[in-house]
């Protein structure tokens, strides 16, 4: 049995592709695509925008949800840690104002992820305090102002 037989057996066995035949699986299955990673291991960088859907093929880890400076009003600033493992499923809507990464545990994890690529994203990485202005390539640290900062009338 192939690598690839075996990733198809796995999505086989979630509910989520229940309703899918082998060509539909064999489509979507594909080992060059997929990587292991490693205990405490980023498996995506977290994200403002680009909504996506994860679902947990393998292993077991942690989903972390941390709030931009925008969303900290409404969400607070702590982050959010959630448990997943196999079968788990995620979807994280564009423009919540929070941001997502996972980290792998003890037994790895491997995972399909479904998004977008909007060339108008805007993306927040909060442990760098960057921005990545993805339609224009730039990425970039900002500090937070008061909006009339420097608009002082003379």
């Amino acid at each position: 049995m192939t690598e690839r037989d075996d990733l198809v057996r796995s999505l086989a066995g979630l509910a989520l592709f229940a309703d899918l035949h082998d060509p539909d699986l064999w489509a979507i299955a594909d080992p060059e695509w997929e990587r292991r990673f490693g205990e405490g291991e980023r498996v995506l960088r977290r994200r403002l925008s680009g909504g996506g859907l994860f679902v947990i093929l393998d292993g077991e880890g942690t989903l972390e949800l941390t709030p931009s400076p925008r969303g900290a009003g409404e969400f607070g600033d702590e982050t959010e840690t959630h448990p997943v493992r196999l079968g788990s499923v995620v979807a994280r809507p564009p423009g919540t104002g929070v941001s997502h990464a996972f980290r792998a545990g003890g037994s790895g994890l491997t995972l399909l992820a479904w998004g977008t690529r909007d060339p108008n994203d805007i993306c927040w990485y909060p442990r760098s305090q960057k921005i990545f202005w993805r339609g224009v390539g730039v990425v970039g640290r900002i500090e937070a102002l008061d909006y009339w900062e420097g608009e002082e009338l003379e």
